[in-house]
């Protein structure tokens, strides 16, 4: 049931209502209210019951109700209002709560909370003054900043992939110690038995391992033969054609396990990348992909690391060629695979503090310290964070609460600007 209806706004004030009473909602009102911009919370009963002493600090009135919310509003006195934010975390009642919102006054401006790209584009596009945004939107330009002022620190610029090459040597090929000993081996093989094929055959030592190199591969064009040599010679020879068939299959082993492993490491393998001086990003959820994404667009070698395979950010990374490694970002196989000890720079944005906090410091303590910067949601945390110097960080709530709060102070004045003034009394 809804609450009895709030006080109406004085003349001129144009409150904010904002919907969603989650941390980025009341975060909202607070740094609004600062700002002397009066606002109306419209919170469902579990959340006036939950945030209830909070609401009571920030001495902001509060609409109890439900979403969509289209009760509520139509009560309300719309035209007075200096816009309405949808900052819940859900975005389909978001969604719901912008639409009715729209449908009810056609002009009051809206901004609401939308994480998937996707559906930005669709409500931008298609509801009529609807501003989306998100945490990924906000924290991308911080992130990238930080990155460049950690590079410009060390002395260094971001590597800039400036071939089309570049852009997939981090996926080609990187020869291990199995294929080095499978050719060193093959190498040993030969060498000995050119020197007596030499002697035997009264050629060049040239000669000698061009015959047997030929011999080996199966080649035989026929110029250099054993027909007229001794059975010990022609008994050889034979030893070097089941010698080369074996080394030959030992090759296409190897490449076929190198083709199976790109082909399904993202299925069910995970796969290296052969990298030096590029930046690593743990975590593809919103944030980390809205990241990756514009360096990729910079065409900044970056590698992503992420735990869940079934993340959308990971197909959609792999749909734009980024590397993404599949695994724990705790896990020190992780970090080889993303070869982060060769990087320039690290960002840790997945979801979880604890996480993000504890990559950095385990980067810090490397022999070769990598530069790290942490996504931390607590603002606490954050702010400590930065006082104690270790690493930079980003409070993903706290800059976009204080992007969307900009907006809407901006909004709201070009509102008041385009209205006409309300009617006052005029008493004697």
């Amino acid at each position: 049931m809804s609450s009895p209806l709030p006080p109406l706004p004085a003349p001129g004030s144009y409150p904010i209502i904002v919907v969603g009473m989650s941390a980025m909602g009341l975060r909202l009102i607070e740094r609004l209210q600062a700002a002397q911009v009066p606002c109306l919370a419209l919170a469902t009963a579990d959340e006036a019951a939950n945030r209830g002493p909070e609401f009571d600090l920030l001495h902001v009135p509060v609409l109890r109700g439900a979403p969509p919310w289209a009760i509520e509003l139509a009560q309300l006195p719309l035209a007075e209002y200096g816009a309405f934010v949808a900052a819940g975390d859900d975005q389909s009642d978001n969604v719901d709560t912008l639409l009715a919102a729209r449908r009810l006054a056609p002009t009051l401006p809206l901004l609401v909370r939308l994480d998937d790209a996707q559906l930005r584009a669709f409500v931008a596009h298609s509801v009529p003054g609807a501003e989306p945004f998100s945490s990924a939107v906000a924290a991308t330009p911080v992130a990238l900043e930080l990155v460049e002022r950690l590079m410009a620190a060390q002395g260094e610029r971001m590597r800039v992939i400036r071939r089309p090459l570049a852009a997939v040597r981090g996926m080609l090929p990187r020869p291990g110690a199995l294929f080095w000993s499978v050719f060193a081996g093959f190498l040993m093989g030969l060498l000995p038995t050119a020197a007596y094929f030499a002697r035997e055959l009264g050629l060049t030592y040239l000669d000698a391992f061009y015959f047997v190199w030929v011999t080996a591969l199966s080649v035989g064009y026929g110029d250099i033969h054993l027909r007229d040599a001794s059975p010990a010679a022609k008994l050889i020879g034979m030893a070097v054609m089941l010698f080369g068939a074996g080394f030959t299959a030992a090759m296409a082993g190897l490449l076929a396990d190198w083709l199976l492993t790109r082909r399904l490491g993202g299925l069910i393998l995970r796969v290296a990348v052969a990298m030096r001086g590029h930046v690593v990003i743990f975590g593809a959820g919103t944030v980390g992909t809205a990241v990756a994404t514009e360096l990729q667009r910079r065409r900044v070698a970056v590698v992503v690391v992420e735990r869940e395979q079934s993340s959308h950010g990971v197909a959609q990374l792999r749909a734009i060629g980024v590397p993404v490694v599949v695994g724990d970002a705790e896990a020190e196989e992780s970090l080889r695979l993303a070869s982060v000890r060769s990087a320039c720079v690290v960002l840790a944005l997945t979801q979880r503090d604890a996480t993000n906090l504890h990559l950095a410091l385990r980067l810090g303590a490397l022999r070769s310290p990598v530069p790290c910067v942490v996504r931390l949601q607590s603002e606490e945390i954050s702010r400590h964070v930065e006082a104690s110097g270790d690493f930079p960080s980003i409070s993903t709530l706290s800059v976009t609460v204080a992007a969307a709060a900009k907006r809407v102070e901006a909004l709201r004045d070009a509102r008041r600007h385009a209205l006409p003034a309300p009617a006052t009394e005029v008493g004697g």
